[in-house]
């Protein structure tokens, strides 16, 4: 069986004032959920796992000492292989400096700028599950949290096209007000 992983990695400047936020910026990555019965289109069953690293945006290179990413990042490929992945996509993380000679250096080879990739799934994800109820795609109300944001808006992108009931949620007006806008004008 095919498996890959997928890491997020919320951004926690929005809950800065929240008493947990020192926690949550101290944790470590985790297993936070996976993805079964996937098939790809030649057949294949897939198995998907969803890694969570809770890092601030300021977190970064110039913020925290040197070490800290790579112990992260480390720590992130040890789990990866536990679960014996065999992709890891971190999306526009900080590790993306991992991705150059991953599959030589970590044994499988690592994916940045995965927003595509990651919006594919759940496009997949999302036609499988209504499909094992028996619920026709179009009976299906879909939310989209965060959907003024880069995957957000891409995930709304690809899904407004299939579905008759799709909501958007987002923090930025003039952004959610474009795309909104744009998905009106795309799909009627």
């Amino acid at each position: 069986m095919n498996s890959f992983a997928i890491l997020v990695q919320p951004r926690l400047s929005s809950v800065s004032h929240n008493p947990g936020y020192q926690i949550l910026t101290r944790t470590s990555a985790f297993l936070a959920g996976s993805l079964e019965g996937l098939v790809s289109l030649s057949g294949h069953e897939m198995q998907g796992w969803v890694i969570c690293l809770p890092l601030i945006p300021a977190q970064n290179q110039d913020t925290i000492p040197g070490d800290f990413n790579y112990q992260q990042a480390s720590k992130v490929i040890a789990l990866s292989r536990k679960l014996g992945v065999k992709i890891l996509g971190v999306g526009e993380s900080v590790f993306e400096e991992l991705a150059p000679n991953a599959a030589s250096k970590y044994g499988f080879p690592i994916l940045s700028s995965g927003n595509v990739y990651r919006a594919c799934i759940i496009r997949s994800l999302l036609r499988q599950v209504p499909k094992c109820r028996g619920i026709p795609l179009s009976q299906v109300k879909v939310v989209v949290v965060g959907a003024s944001g880069a995957l957000g808006r891409l995930c709304a992108q690809v899904l407004a096209g299939e579905l008759r009931n799709l909501v958007l949620v987002g923090i930025s007006e003039k952004e959610f007000g474009l795309l909104a806008t744009q998905i009106l004008y795309e799909t009627g």
